[in-house]
């Protein structure tokens, strides 16, 4: 598979028709889309740097244990219809790959309080800044909606925007964190 410096989706299913698909229309400098193989998945993920930005998944199990390693991690989850059991982050679902593919484009190219994601890697701020946080990449491409991140990683992203001047900040929703206008 070999490291790319690009954020990563990385596409779990029983076939590799997900990940054809999804590699044809959403590969670009914004997303590597790379192919987790039936018993790979733990070496998949230890391939994606820092972690995998998001999983797309087309199966009704996944083995959860193989996740572990990152489970703590602010990873984007797509599934292609029902959610499998267990996974340690919500999900975003749709019922065919070309819905799914336009939800995950969506929050590629979304624009939240003048943040946006970078080619490859990191969140460009209005003022021009660019940000290095793969965390602020997951909370940019959740909005609304929000990730879980640990107090002092969320203190640590918060602190990355207020010293770019990003205009935007950090609120909590319930266990989440969410971007807010500064």
């Amino acid at each position: 598979m070999g490291r790319d410096g690009r954020r990563t989706l990385l596409v779990l299913g029983q076939t590799a028709d997900l990940f054809i698909a999804l590699r044809e229309c959403l590969e670009s400098p914004l997303l590597a889309v790379r192919w987790a193989a039936a018993g790979s998945l733990e070496s998949s993920v230890s391939e994606c740097v820092p972690w995998p930005w998001g999983l797309a998944i087309d199966a009704e199990t996944v083995p959860v244990d193989a996740l572990q390693g990152i489970a703590s991690k602010p990873v984007l989850c797509f599934c292609l219809g029902a959610e499998p059991r267990g996974l340690p982050w919500r999900s975003f679902g749709a019922s065919g790959w070309t819905a799914l593919a336009a939800e995950i484009e969506a929050r590629l190219r979304q624009v939240v309080h003048g943040l946006t994601l970078a080619p490859n890697r990191g969140t460009n701020a209005a003022n021009g800044s660019l940000i290095l946080s793969p965390e602020l990449e997951a909370l940019v491409a959740a909005y609304p909606d929000g990730v879980r991140l640990a107090p002092g990683t969320r203190e640590t992203v918060a602190l990355a925007l207020r010293r770019n001047r990003a205009g935007a900040t950090i609120s909590l929703r319930g266990d989440d964190s969410v971007l807010a206008a500064a």
